[in-house]
């Protein structure tokens, strides 16, 4: 394995949910979206942070990782 992708993998396996669960959620999405369609996709696969649904207000699409 490539030494970027092998950061890569380790990135995402770091992430904690909420945000694995975006990171898989994009990756089966196959066409831009806007940010109110991934939101209700979010929402409807009941994808929460902290047991509350996602809004629009949310900062944690605009950036995934820290």
């Amino acid at each position: 394995m490539s030494g970027n992708r092998a950061q890569i993998l380790d990135r995402y396996r770091k992430l904690v949910s909420p945000k694995r669960q975006i990171v898989q959620l994009f990756a089966v999405i196959f066409e831009p979206i806007s940010r109110a369609t991934f939101l209700d996709c979010l929402n409807h696969a009941g994808i929460t942070e902290d047991g509350k649904p996602f809004s629009a207000a949310m900062h944690l699409i605009v950036k995934i990782t820290s």
